[in-house]
């Protein structure tokens, strides 16, 4: 199974699952769900938690004083037309 983009990234950051669940104040299942992309439950992730995801990386890489990430970078996958902000 290919890994998601939002795998490829939080393990480049050097973060676990647990770690970006935390700095995103959401629960682990919810970012084992978003990075298996052929998961049925991953439709039912919101955008508006799918960004908290998002803020969660960025503040690992700011910490790194890295650039940040945009929607479109994290889940390609999900970009079509009005979500790549």
């Amino acid at each position: 199974m290919a890994k998601s983009r939002l795998r490829e990234l939080r393990e480049r950051e050097g973060l676990t699952a647990t770690d970006l669940a935390r700095l995103s104040d959401v629960s682990t299942r919810t970012i084992k769900r978003l990075e298996k992309l052929d998961d049925p439950a991953r439709e039912q992730v919101t955008e508006v938690t799918k960004y908290k995801v998002i803020n969660g990386l960025n503040d690992a890489r700011l910490s790194k004083q890295r650039s940040e990430f945009g929607f479109p970078v994290v889940f390609p996958e999900d970009v079509s037309g009005d979500n790549g902000r």
